[in-house]
């Protein structure tokens, strides 16, 4: 299953860029939002996380490795979490007049029988979580927005 959107931000794209892989605001915002970050390495090139969420009542393991981080382009994160695959890939795009297009997708793979399951049954919501993801995506574009030109008065 995969949830797709695009947004475009007053903003150049090395800015959006820099944003989105500000790794340590970002797990700020994570651990404000009842996540707890088991382990993580970004000392290196491509970082990785453990990190436990809380997904239909449970603390959830979800193991996340950035697989690819092309300034200021592309970033892909590869994770894994019970039976379930997901690749969240954000490609960001230089517009004329400082602006930029932001896509950013969202792929989940069930591994499992189990996870089979869940899918089917998330995809009768699909339409719903597709709305649900694209108001959030356009929330922190806002929010990329509104940093930047803050940062411009």
């Amino acid at each position: 299953m995969k949830f797709s959107t695009r947004e475009e931000i007053d903003a150049p794209a090395e800015y959006v860029f820099k944003a989105i892989t500000n790794f340590d605001a970002i797990e700020k915002l994570g651990q404000g939002r009842g996540i707890i970050i088991a382990e993580k390495n970004t000392d290196i090139p491509l970082p990785k996380w453990k990190i436990k969420a809380p997904f239909r009542g449970k603390m959830r393991l979800i193991e996340m490795n950035v697989s690819q981080l092309e300034a200021p382009e592309i970033l892909i994160i590869d994770s894994v979490s019970g039976g379930l695959k997901m690749q969240f890939a954000i490609t960001v795009t230089q517009l004329p007049n400082k602006r930029s297009r932001i896509i950013i997708s969202n792929e989940v793979v069930p591994t499992t029988l189990s996870a089979r399951i869940l899918i089917q049954s998330v995809k009768f919501a699909k339409k719903s979580l597709d709305k649900r993801f694209s108001k959030k995506i356009a929330s922190a574009c806002d929010f990329i927005e509104s940093q930047y030109k803050a940062q411009q008065s």
